[in-house]
């Protein structure tokens, strides 16, 4: 992509200086595991994909469960043709508590592959607890993503 970084006219002659914009890396999530209810899960689907494309990525998920992307990922990046896979597992315990009604923690384990360069980006794992059983998903995802993709783009 080219973006237009200023034009100069100088009398009939017109100077237009152009530069390249990098490509945003693109991604596939895959179905995001664990000991949550599926409602809970694609919850957690979503927050990951949207705090993805907030860093720039692009990309959806995709329909293949999460699992060892070390195996997994070789077959999946040239399936999909996608820069990034991102999978993760997720756990969330809600607790009754008289004063506020209850009281949830997410623990979730988010791993990454480069399908670039053919190499696992590890697994980062995080924790939330809020009020809400989704916002504690939406403060485990937002740590978990900003401790893996540091250095990706």
């Amino acid at each position: 992509m080219l973006t237009i970084l200023r034009s100069i006219s100088l009398g009939a002659i017109a100077i237009t200086l152009m530069a390249s914009s990098p490509a945003k890396p693109s991604f596939a999530l895959l179905l995001t595991g664990g000991s949550a209810s599926a409602k809970v899960r694609a919850y957690a689907d979503a927050a990951i994909i949207k705090g993805l494309r907030a860093r720039s990525f692009v990309g959806d998920a995709s329909s293949d469960p999460a699992g060892d992307l070390s195996v997994l990922g070789p077959a999946i990046c040239a399936a999909t043709g996608v820069d990034l896979l991102f999978g993760g597992r997720l756990t969330v315990d809600v607790q009754a508590d008289r004063e506020v009604n209850q009281w949830a923690t997410a623990n979730i384990d988010v791993g990454g592959y480069d399908c670039l360069a053919g190499r696992s980006l590890g697994v980062t794992s995080a924790s939330g607890a809020s009020f809400h059983w989704n916002w504690a998903v939406d403060q485990s995802v937002d740590a978990a993503l900003k401790n893996l993709t540091r250095g990706v783009i």
